[in-house]
């Protein structure tokens, strides 16, 4: 395999920290970019200053053509926490995944920061105008679920009938509240499934009512000699591992479910890390997973508790 680099540009220079525990590339598995021929499009958020976590960014759609690239549609405000995920939805119509707070909820206990309600939706427009006119697609939830700041959104769309397939997280029950929108244009909440340790970031995909779906598990540090030599480093309690790489599919989202999970792959016998980064199905319906996996997650924990063995780096 030959990769030869045709453009290499900077779309944004410098995009300021979130400090509100999400960052540009924090969605690992949803889409954030789109072609169509030579004309791309970029889905980039950032903080907007002095605005209190969490929803505390804005997002802005640019989209490049042959002079450049340049902002073509943004949010009236700072409403998100996390970035939005891109979709092309059909040739005509690409969508941004938002998720903009809508009432207030609480404050969280350091002060420092507040919990909202939110309306995760897509907002779909045509790629053709420069500043285009939007309209909503208002997924359905069935369970009703906790809709807040925090959603891990993942999202596929089939451009062939225009199905899509979303994911939320209510972050006080931990589990996903998949959404389907057929070809016909109705929504469909699916029921809520889990897997069996706490994952998001999920990678999606969606053919004709066949889904998979690839998540990373997340739970804070769950062995306490590693969790406090990364405290005695960090200085934080909120300091996650993420060490399993789960999937499932269902053979029709209506009417079956999805499966029982599979472990991919594992680093629990050491501190280690894993990411899932993009899913594909081929034609002949085999799931191809790409991920990182580290041995350790950081050099001071194996230079402490395994001396000697070596920091392995693999995708």
């Amino acid at each position: 395999m030959e990769v030869i680099v045709k453009r290499d540009e900077v779309i944004d220079p410098a995009t300021p920290l979130f400090n509100n525990g999400a960052s540009p590339s924090w969605n690992f598995g949803s889409p954030m970019i789109v072609r169509q021929g030579r004309d791309v499009w970029f889905s980039l958020s950032r903080p907007v200053e002095a605005v209190t976590p969490y929803p505390n960014t804005i997002w802005q759609i640019y989209r490049r053509r042959e002079e450049g690239w340049a902002v073509i549609l943004e949010s009236p405000g700072p409403m998100d926490r996390e970035p939005c995920p891109l979709v092309q939805l059909n040739a005509q119509t690409l969508a941004v995944f938002i998720n903009p707070k809508v009432s207030f909820r609480s404050f969280r206990e350091d002060g420092e920061s507040e919990l909202w309600n939110s309306h995760p939706h897509l907002l779909a427009f045509p790629p053709a105008m420069d500043k285009p006119e939007t309209f909503v697609l208002d997924p359905t939830f069935s369970g009703n679920p906790v809709l807040r700041e925090h959603t891990y959104r993942g999202i596929a769309v089939n451009p062939e009938n225009g199905e899509v397939l979303v994911f939320v997280q209510d972050p006080d029950s931990e589990l996903y509240h998949p959404s389907y929108l057929d070809p016909e244009g109705a929504w469909h909440g699916l029921p809520a499934f889990t897997f069996s340790i706490r994952s998001l970031y999920a990678s999606l995909f969606i053919r004709d009512g066949e889904a998979h779906v690839v998540a990373v598990s997340d739970i804070v540090e769950p062995v306490t000699e590693w969790r406090e030599a990364k405290y005695e480093v960090f200085q934080r309690r909120h300091d996650y591992a993420f060490r399993h790489i789960y999937y499932a599919w269902s053979r029709d989202v209506l009417d079956d479910g999805f499966s029982e999970e599979l472990v991919i792959d594992s680093v629990a016998d050491r501190p280690g890390h894993m990411r899932n980064l993009d899913l594909l199905v081929d034609a002949d319906g085999t799931a191809h997973i790409l991920y990182l996996k580290k041995r350790f997650q950081y050099d001071f924990l194996r230079d402490r508790f395994f001396p000697g063995d070596s920091l392995e780096v693999s995708i």
